[in-house]
């Protein structure tokens, strides 16, 4: 079985195949996990090299989705090599060690065991046993610890992998605590400051970190932590997990994306209580606390949990149809039930209702949706289920069509929402950072790439790199206005920096989204004059389409890779 068969891939499949001398150090490891987490074309790596007479390959593949990088040693050439280990691991450091303890581990050929036999040992030699040779070091070598001699080895030791400096281990140690806790004067380090990212005026990390030669096509590191705040802040509730005008937020936007994609989507609304002495029991806080943490751990990242209107609980699953769910309502009991969710409250003394209903020819409007999944969890309650879906409902005989269709939702609170993310009639820089993550964990998931346009304006120069030449208020605005013409429901349109803008667009093609920016630039240039102050000949424009990728080491970094 071929390398490329062992991974699921034909022949054609974009695979990046390097022959090397010796095994790779720890700078290639991490030049390789850099540029493959930011390729825009491939998203596996093999590296072949020969030692004692032995064909090793290690493949590296690097998920999107995970952000984390896989590795495979393999040893021999042919239909079937030999799978020596498997990791999966951003530490590069950890991926040298055990490549050198798979070489270390290798059984000498009959010829190196019979000149073993056959040479007589050196004095240094004889006390030792002829794999781990401990000679004791020069005056010129006390300052190396015991373990790294430096020296050149003698005919018995070639075998041996050749020692490796510890600095670079400390250099990649110190760029994992880096990025484990960006702050202060490390921050300003290794990212710059925000202001400097958005203006464009620190397009990389600065000369003197070893990660600006290990990520050449990354224009841009985008710091996550306002949009998380805003997520903290804004979105959450009580429970630690998305509140209900949030949910509605939400459910606006993936109705509308299934709609406008024809993909499933399902809507589980449910309630837990207690079979205590009074019948069903509301839980307590801290109960529902820990059912809201137990559910977090079981759901995909592009899955919103949310609280629903009193003891309640929503739950949607995009990319999912009814049997999916199902299957995702069995995983919540297992992790519900698996231990007590608080001392003295037992499984058996717990209940869950489970109402759910799926996007489908009965639901015309996003309120049908949403009533028929509550109309389900109702109908289980009375009928004492623990599961009842849309097409139940729809088959009864006691479904009241009128109260169907005058369904209506309350967006007052989700309004009110919107209203703090929204500045000039888009959304904030900010609130983008909030959508980004969401946004690139679903386009991971269908193995697509989360394609953003940035939108520069200034008057007369080409400035673009400074905060000069912008437009005037009433100009700016009539930007944006016309912008706004080009847009869809799902389209995330947000400042980023002075005026310059940033146009998130899903499930979308590199080819279509060039296509976009052209039609962006056309829009405002259609008419002669943005205002009667602001001729649009005195405009100058420029776009700029790039990828966004989850960080490979760094959690709180999003890189933007530039479309060539």
């Amino acid at each position: 079985m071929s390398l490329n068969e062992k991974f699921g891939r034909g022949g054609g499949s974009n695979i990046r195949k390097v022959n090397i001398n010796d095994a790779p150090d720890i700078g290639m490891l991490q030049k390789l996990l850099s540029d493959l987490s930011t390729s825009t074309t491939g998203s596996q790596c093999d590296v072949s090299w020969q030692s004692e007479n032995n064909v090793y390959t290690l493949s590296l593949i690097h998920s999107r989705q995970t952000a984390r990088a896989g590795w495979k040693l393999y040893r021999g050439k042919g239909l079937q090599p030999s799978l020596l280990w498997a990791h999966a691991t951003n530490d590069v450091g950890t991926i040298q060690n055990l490549v050198a303890e798979a070489l270390k581990q290798v059984k000498p050929t009959q010829s190196q065991i019979t000149l073993k036999q056959v040479k007589k040992p050196t004095q240094t030699q004889t006390s030792l046993p002829p794999a781990v040779p401990q000679i004791k070091p020069t005056q010129s070598q006390t300052s190396l610890p015991p373990a790294l001699p430096k020296m050149r080895p003698t005919q018995t030791q070639t075998s041996l992998p050749t020692a490796r400096s510890p600095e670079p281990i400390r250099q990649e140690r110190r760029a994992i605590n880096i990025n484990s806790n960006l702050s202060g004067k490390l921050r300003e380090l290794f990212i710059g400051t925000q202001e400097d990212m958005i203006a464009g005026t620190r397009s990389s990390p600065p000369p003197a970190t070893r990660t600006q030669s290990l990520n050449k096509p990354v224009i841009k590191f985008i710091d996550l932590t306002p949009g998380r705040d805003i997520l903290q802040h804004l979105f959450m509730g009580e429970l630690g997990i998305f509140s209900y005008p949030t949910f509605l937020f939400f459910l606006e936007r993936e109705y509308y994306e299934a709609l406008e994609n024809n993909s499933p989507i399902t809507l589980i609304i449910f309630q837990a209580t207690s079979t205590g002495s009074t019948g069903n029991d509301p839980l307590s806080p801290p109960v529902l606390q820990e059912l809201a943490k137990r559910i977090k751990h079981t759901q995909r990242k592009t899955d919103i949990l949310a609280q629903y209107e009193g003891n309640k609980f929503a739950v949607l699953l995009p990319d999912t149809t009814i049997s999916g769910a199902k299957s995702f309502i069995q995983r919540v009991e297992k992790a519900l039930l698996k231990t007590e969710l608080a001392p003295g409250l037992s499984s058996s003394s717990m209940k869950f209702t489970f109402g759910l209903a799926t996007l489908g020819e009965h639901c015309k409007t996003l309120q049908a949706f949403l009533f028929l999944a509550e109309k389900a969890l109702e109908r289980a309650q009375q009928h004492g289920k623990n599961l009842v879906c849309d097409e139940d409902i729809l088959s009864a005989e006691s479904f009241d069509e009128d109260e169907y269709l005058s369904k209506s939702i309350d967006l007052t609170k989700t309004r009110e929402l919107v209203s703090q993310l929204i500045s000039a009639g888009i959304f904030t820089y900010p609130a983008f950072l909030a959508f980004l993550e969401h946004e690139y964990y679903r386009s991971a998931r269908k193995e697509r790439d989360l394609l953003i346009v940035i939108l520069k304006v200034r008057v007369d120069e080409e400035t673009f790199d400074e905060a000069s030449n912008m437009l005037p208020a009433p100009a700016f605005y009539e930007v944006i206005r016309r912008i706004g013409t080009m847009l869809t429901k799902r389209d995330i349109f947000a400042h980023y920096g002075h005026s310059n803008f940033v146009i998130m667009r899903s499930n979308t093609s590199t080819t279509q989204m060039q296509n976009f920016a052209k039609r962006l630039i056309q829009s405002v240039m259609d008419e002669e004059w943005l205002t009667p102050e602001c001729p649009v000949t005195s405009l100058r424009m420029r776009t700029e389409i790039c990828i966004a990728r989850a960080h490979p080491t760094a959690v709180n970094l999003f890189c933007f890779v530039p479309v060539k």
